[in-house]
């Protein structure tokens, strides 16, 4: 006998549920005979049903794309903000920056930007976060009082009205205003900081240190972190041979930002002087690490390769150095050049 394939059926009082056929198919949860299992199989899935389905698949696939990019920019904003609160300054920058390059919306990233970049005198980028933040809704308190605390502090850093109006009789050319003009200026704004370090470095270019020196004391009993201050001051105490207190004030910019390129650059020359080589050769290599393309360390770098007779070394950095046209790079690379050649004296 040819072989049924509707042999093994249920017993007669088991229908298919859907035609009421005996014939239902053994084995299966649902009572159906063959031809009604058959067509539900091939019955055709509702359109809608194919786009819903296919909808959730292009979400799944884009959250697998998307999450582990915001978890990424979740971590360098959390990195920012221990850097920063490590007083890391640069560090933070360089976090904080990756995530508003990605999300410039983010005002918390943008917020803590504005505030390293002003630690790192870094003035163009603290604009920038500025205007991101300028008319937005900041609900995080403590961050609107720091971020506003910082907008105070930067006020001395920039000339105010009175300087401009005083410019604007010299073509806007502070060099040009004569020396008793500018002294009978701070004489009448004598909390004007700016306008006093600004005649600070006319002072030093002359070499009338002694006058530079106290002028400055006079800006850091008004801001005792003016950071413009400090950074002179780290150079004046060199040139005027105190050499301790040129480390100290290293050390004071050190603790407000512990990634001041300049301050480590500054204090490795001190250590130079002081013959302390290996040491000023450490803190030159971290400045440098830092800022590999900071003009003042890479000639840091050099006067510390030259003293420890390291020639290849110099000889590669001096080329560097070399290839910065800006007006301060042309200016240490000649004071580089001097210290070498013996013309500028550094140390006996």
């Amino acid at each position: 006998m040819e072989e049924n394939k509707t042999a093994d059926i249920l017993p007669k009082d088991n229908t298919c549920i859907n035609c009421g056929s005996i014939a239902v198919l053994k084995g299966y949860p649902n009572a159906l005979c063959e031809s009604c299992r058959e067509n539900f199989i091939k019955f055709p899935i509702p359109l809608w049903i194919k786009l819903f389905a296919a909808g959730i698949g292009l979400i799944f696939l884009f959250s697998l794309y998307k999450i582990p990019k915001n978890i990424g920019l979740g971590v360098h904003l959390e990195k920012g903000k221990t850097a920063f609160a490590e007083k890391k300054y640069l560090t933070a920058q360089k976090e904080l920056a990756r995530v508003v390059k990605a999300v410039p919306k983010n005002e918390e990233a943008q917020g803590f930007l504005l505030m390293a970049a002003f630690y790192n005198e870094d003035f163009e980028t603290m604009r920038k976060s500025f205007e991101n933040l300028k008319g937005k809704r900041v609900d995080d308190e403590d961050l609107v009082n720091a971020v506003s605390s910082i907008l105070d502090k930067s006020s001395n850093y920039f000339g105010n009205d009175s300087l401009s109006a005083l410019l604007s009789r010299y073509d806007n050319d502070f060099t040009k205003v004569p020396d008793n003009v500018v002294r009978s200026f701070i004489d009448s704004n004598p909390d004007d900081v700016y306008t006093m370090v600004g005649y600070a470095a006319r002072l030093s270019d002359k070499n009338e240190y002694a006058a530079c020196d106290s002028l400055l004391q006079k800006v850091l009993k008004i801001v005792p972190d003016y950071t413009p201050a400090l950074d002179m001051m780290t150079s004046i105490k060199r040139q005027e041979n105190q050499l301790d207190e040129s480390i100290d004030y290293c050390n004071r910019i050190l603790s407000i930002n512990k990634e001041s390129v300049y301050a480590l650059a500054s204090k490795s020359r001190t250590l130079l002087k002081q013959k302390k080589d290996n040491e000023a050769l450490s803190v030159a290599m971290n400045a440098f690490q830092l800022n590999e393309h900071n003009s003042y360390t890479i000639a840091t770098l050099v006067l510390v390769y030259h003293f420890t007779n390291k020639t290849g070394e110099k000889a590669a950095l001096l080329k560097d150095l070399s290839l910065l046209k800006d007006t301060a790079s042309v200016l240490t690379l000649q004071y580089v050049k001097d210290v070498m050649s013996g013309k500028e004296p550094f140390r006996n």
